[in-house]
């Protein structure tokens, strides 16, 4: 390092040498510097002695490799030799390879093959005391060959090896100062140093692709549970005493990641072995586990590292120096499909042996009997036509995954619900079952995973509940909750936001026409106390008091039913409003703004731009659905038009809960528009949002709006949470289920519309008290209604509601001049402008609120007159009055708000602060006040009706599947 004055050398950060620059005319020493420069060239890095080291140091080197690989990929860097080792990795590791992907794996091959066999010692060949490429590579061709094959394709490309010299390199020199001895020795406070290094390495090395690929260490308390549970089942309830050591039971791990669950089996065997058989136990079972114990990964990294441990561990139990001749770990993807083999004919060397392991692969996938298929399944959302595989697209045949979307089909989920079920986890539980239960229908099996639980309540995961019942006869639930999104947040046992569950399946024989018996257990607490907890979880017999037996119908949620009788007697709301579904979802941020003015100079840039790709950038392509060359609804296409051209009209969209912003009337420029809302709204529709399908927080349980809704539109977050009133702009098809009107009104002996419906249900649950009377019963998503018999009752909250719809919509529904309710909201005395807004606030950091004077500072301007509350308002944790404004800041919210993520359409924003603002807020400062005013009365009235009779769910008729279904626009 110089500044052209000195030059310092460092060594990992520190700093071992410095010398002086001739700067200035004069006499000038230049020993110095050519001591520094000799120190440079002849310097090693310094010893590694701990695994948490080695990742530490490892992972920058390879990022550096990676790179240089990538960049020799692009048309105005490439490189011929990276380009052909390219083709070559395509067609014999990872077939349809990406440009990135290939770039990473094939720096994960060459760290993992250097830091392997320098690890296992012995590997420099010529004992010069530098570890070469291709010493690694020869060392490894025994107890690691499909490793070493893996370089093979690439590596022999000419001219590869002298392109990437000076990355490659560095990790040889890296590889050279691995101490085996110090770091077979070396701990890890957090335990087994070997389970936290892919995790540390790929945190380093690319942070991003470890949470999309849901690469995370999982807990070893977490396998240990899961590990005790499934030898329960092969000891008591199949009668396999050795349990995973019997011979008879064969134990598959579908992505192993570094090995963690095949290793927890391992040392289970062995205790069992030990137990039953004595000290010679373990030895005596070895060589079973070392044939039926198997793993798949995909990744070169972990499957690395997961081999070796393996092997190592299978050599202890044997009492061998060296591993097993065939550790069963496989490279491979476990959802390729298992009949297309490659062949192995006519093959020779490092393709042959790379096509071997694809084939042996093959072979368990397609002959191997499974009794246990156990692990952590990657997560990663797809789409319908991405991901999936075999189970998705196979080559002829039904697709497996069609009992799942089939399902969900005849159970009336729409299309936009089904989103959620295109995730490798669920695929991967659509394979295990397949290979657990199918492949031998009368054999015992069980399937254990730890994924998310959303396919337990899921409404288009229906068909996967409905299979996995028809195959087990007991599915055993840990729901070990997690949920770091929503309203009711709780710590997870991982490092994600979506909550988790550990679900057992299993089968004694043949399968039973009954659906399996559901038992379920709930583990609460902070992250470690869960994980502590499950140190003692015990199967149900065991523990009997510990476990719930849910009666729940063949595909329903898997979840307990709420503990209180009078909630479950209520009707859901979705049982009184059956078409719910969600609101739009864009896909770009740029296509809504709190200004028309904002969107008309989006318009302009984007069609600015007359090269195609640029204008397709701009636009903001997902990797499916529409782009600017997509025909929608008869429309020009975006790519076809001239820069001159008009945009759609700029309407209204309901963007958040009480923010009313602006979007395109344009299909084109959303990825899903919802033509249904569209075609529904009127001036008599009202459009309800809630939380249906995720859990409610605290503040108001429903809010309201004239505009279509944003998919995010309740709190921020999205779901099948818009329920409309009407079914038709006409507001001649109530969004009501056929005959409960007339059945409530015969009970009351009134006539009632589908508004007094509406009202009623605005009053009962637009307030806090409703979420927290029923905070426990809502930790379960999904409203119910307290619908009361009592006349009285009825009509107060058809009034409250009435007034409070005709507030929160702005005063543009339920007018009467008979209650007072015109065509605007009442002013309210001391709520207003003292000083002007003169220049636009930049960011959310410019607004502020002081309780003391109850003034809202906004940038240089003030509003005064604002309560505490108000300026507190929240929906399920969406603070209001702050995201209202800090969308009309410069900078904006959300994503589109870091420079990092926003497009430059989303950086075209507001340079003003717009009159129609001053206006919008002060209604929005007055409705929030007048709002919280009729509080107290919603709460007095809430517990009258709860303490007075109701009409159950069961007296009222139910929704048939055509009402659930959006109405064709």
């Amino acid at each position: 390092m110089t500044d052209g004055e000195a030059v310092a050398l460092y060594n990992t950060g520190e700093k071992v040498a410095e010398a002086s620059m001739p700067v200035t005319a004069g006499t000038w020493d230049p020993q110095g510097l050519i001591d520094l420069l000799r120190l440079f060239t002849s310097a090693r890095p310094r010893t590694i002695k701990r695994v948490s080291e080695l990742s530490s140091r490892l992972a920058p080197l390879a990022k550096l490799l990676r790179e240089r690989l990538l960049a020799g990929l692009q048309p105005e860097t490439l490189v011929a030799p990276i380009e052909a080792a390219k083709k070559a990795w395509a067609t014999n590791v990872h077939e349809g390879v990406s440009d990135k992907d290939f770039a990473s794996d094939l720096a994960q091959v060459v760290s993992y093959s250097l830091a392997i066999a320098a690890l296992r010692g012995k590997a420099d060949a010529n004992k010069d005391n530098f570890l070469s490429l291709s010493e690694a590579r020869d060392f490894l061709r025994g107890p690691n060959g499909v490793l070493a094959a893996a370089l093979g394709p690439a590596l022999e490309v000419p001219g590869l090896y002298r392109s990437l010299a000076p990355e490659i390199g560095a990790i040889e020199r890296l590889a050279s100062v691995v101490d085996a001895s110090a770091i077979a020795k070396s701990k890890d406070s957090r335990g087994e140093p070997w389970l936290w290094f892919y995790e540390d390495f790929l945190e380093k090395y690319d942070a991003k692709a470890r949470k999309e690929a849901g690469v995370y260490y999982t807990p070893t308390k977490i396998v240990e549970c899961q590990v005790r549970l499934v030898d329960y089942i092969l000891t008591e309830e199949l009668g396999k005493p050795l349990s995973f050591g019997d011979q008879e039971v064969v134990t598959l791990d579908p992505a192993t990641g570094s090995g963690t669950y095949p290793l927890a089996v391992l040392d289970q065997a062995a205790a069992v072995a030990k137990r039953e058989r004595g000290d010679a136990g373990p030895q005596q079972v070895a060589k079973s586990l070392a044939s039926n114990v198997m793993a798949f990964e995909l990744l070169p990294g972990p499957y690395a590292v997961s081999h070796l441990r393996i092997g190592q561990r299978l050599a202890e139990m044997a009492g061998s120096l060296t591993p097993p001749e065939e550790v069963r770990v496989y490279l491979t993807d476990t959802l390729e499909d298992p009949v297309a083999a490659p062949p192995t004919l006519g093959l020779w060397g490092d393709v042959a042996v790379l096509a071997e392991e694809r084939a042996k692969a093959a072979d368990v996938k397609r002959l191997q009997p499974v009794t246990v298929v156990m692990g952590n399944p990657p997560y990663k959302r797809r789409t319908a036509r991405s991901g999936g595989g075999w189970v998705v697209h196979p080559a002829s045949g039904r697709a497996l995954f069609a009992d799942i979307t089939e399902s969900a089909q005849r159970h009336g989920v729409i299309f936009s619900a089904m989103r959620s079920i295109y995730d490798d986890y669920v695929y991967f539980w659509r394979w295990a079952v397949w290979k657990a239960f199918e492949q031998n229908p009368k054999a015992p099996a069980v399937v254990s995973f730890i994924t998310s639980s959303s396919w337990l309540r899921g409404p288009a995961f229906v068909g996967l509940r409905e299979l996995v019942r028809s195959f087990g006869d007991e599915v055993w639930v840990i729901d070990l909750g997690g949920e770091g999104r929503g309203a009711q947040r709780e710590e997870n046992v991982f490092s994600i936001q979506t909550a988790v569950s550990i679900v057992t399946i299993f089968r004694r024989g043949e399968t039973s026409e009954e659906p399996a018996l559901v038992k379920y257990r709930r583990v609460t607490g902070t992250a470690s106390k869960k994980l502590t907890a499950l140190d003692s979880v015990q199967a149900p017999a065991v523990d009997p008091d510990g476990w719930l037996t849910l009666s729940i119908d063949a595909g329903g949620i898997m979840l307990p039913p709420s503990e209180d009788d009078i909630w479950d007697a209520m009707p859901a709301v979705t049982d009184v409003f059956p078409w719910q579904q969600p609101g739009v979802i864009f896909g770009r941020s740029w296509a809504t703004a709190p200004s028309a003015s904002v969107l008309k100079e989006r318009w302009k840039s984007l069609l600015a731009r007359v090269d195609a790709t640029e204008r397709a950038e701009a636009f903001v392509t997902a990797t499916t659905g529409r782009n600017i060359h997509t025909t929608v609804a008869g429309l020009p296409r975006l790519s076809d038009l001239p820069s001159d051209a008009p945009h759609k009209a700029i309407v209204r969209l309901a963007y958040r809960s009480f923010d009313a912003q602006w979007t395109f009337q344009d299909p084109r420029v959303a990825l899903l528009e919802r033509p249904s809302l569209w075609a529904s709204a009127s001036d008599k529709q009202v459009f309800l949002s809630t939380l249906a399908t995720t859990p409610l927080g605290s503040g108001p349980a429903l809010t309201a709006s004239v505009h279509v809704p944003d998919f995010h539109h309740f709190s921020g977050r999205g779901g099948k949470d818009v329920i409309p009133l009407y079914r038709d702009a006409a507001g001649e098809q109530p969004n009501v289920t056929s005959g409960l009107l007339d059945y409530v009104g015969n009970r009351l002996n009134t006539k009632i519309s589908a508004e007094d419906l509406a009202a009623y249900t605005y009053a009962v649950m637009a307030h806090p008290a409703y979420e927290r009377i029923f905070h426990e019963q809502l930790s379960r998503p999904g409203p119910h209604l307290p619908l009361t018999a009592n006349r009285d009752l009825f009509d107060q909250a058809v009034n409250l509601g009435q007034q409070l719809l005709w507030l929160q919509t702005g005063a543009q529904r339920f007018r009467s001049q008979e209650n007072n309710r015109g065509n605007r909201i009442p002013n309210i005395d001391g709520i207003g402008w003292d000083k002007p807004v003169t220049k636009l606030p930049d960011s959310r950091l410019d607004i502020s609120y002081d309780e003391n004077t109850n003034r809202l500072e906004i940038g240089d301007g003030s509003v005064t007159g604002v309560r505490k509350e108000v300026w507190e308002f929240s929906v399920s944790g969406f603070p209001v009055v702050e995201r209202w404004i800090g969308s009309r800041t410069r900078k904006g919210v959300g994503r589109a708000s870091n420079p990092k993520l926003a497009t430059p359409l989303d950086l075209i924003r507001p340079t003003e602060w717009e009159d129609a603002w001053n206006g919008e807020l002060l209604d929005l400062l007055r409705m929030l006040t007048h709002t919280l005013d009729l509080y107290p009365l919603q709460e007095v009235l809430l517990e009258k009706i709860l303490a007075d009779g109701q009409i159950s769910a069961e007296e009222l008729p139910s929704p048939s599947p055509n009402e659930r279904v959006a109405p064709r626009a």
